[in-house]
């Protein structure tokens, strides 16, 4: 933790002051002070020695109070519902993924007895499986094209945004932190 305390090289200069011929400070004009009238200078000056005004806040009152408490309540954490639609984006993210390394190493004729594309061809399949027989598959070059795993892509991605937009409409709305 660091520490709070100032420390210097013990030489201490004393703050600048602009003062006109009276000693009194001035703000920053874009006029001279020559410029001007001598009641604009006396707005202006203030004499350096004055310490600045303090004036009383007025004591808050209880419905003061109750609002101020009611605007910076905030609740923390996350509400089940948006954990809820967050697992739906990593299951359809894993789904995308594993369909879309088939469809990979389908075009590019993977060595199925690979242990890699072993795996994942056991774990896509399933998922693949009700749209292969909707349409033909297109060879290209060694490879094939399953256009079954290009649709099953499709629909996943379809069902998850419908699931995750259904999740955000029964959601309660977010609570805000009043400005």
């Amino acid at each position: 933790m660091a520490d709070p305390t100032r420390r210097g090289t013990g030489a201490v200069e004393a703050p600048a002051t602009r003062t006109d011929s009276r000693g009194a400070s001035r703000a920053w004009s874009p006029t001279s002070p020559a410029d001007s009238s001598p009641r604009d200078r006396e707005l202006v000056g203030t004499p350096a020695t004055a310490a600045p005004s303090s004036t009383p806040k007025p004591a808050p009152t209880p419905a003061a109070e109750a609002a101020a408490a009611e605007r910076t309540t905030l609740t923390t954490g996350v509400s089940p519902l948006r954990r809820l639609s967050q697992m739906v984006m990593l299951l359809w993210l894993v789904s995308e993924l594993l369909v879309g390394l088939r469809v990979v190493f389908k075009a590019v004729n993977a060595n199925p007895d690979a242990g890699f594309v072993s795996f994942i061809y056991g774990i896509a399949g399933p998922l693949v499986a009700p749209f292969t027989p909707m349409v033909r598959n297109h060879h290209i070059g060694d490879g094939l094209l399953e256009t079954g795993a290009v649709i099953a892509m499709l629909v996943f991605l379809a069902a998850a945004l419908i699931v995750i937009v259904a999740l955000r409409i029964v959601s309660p709305a977010r609570p805000r932190k009043a400005v």
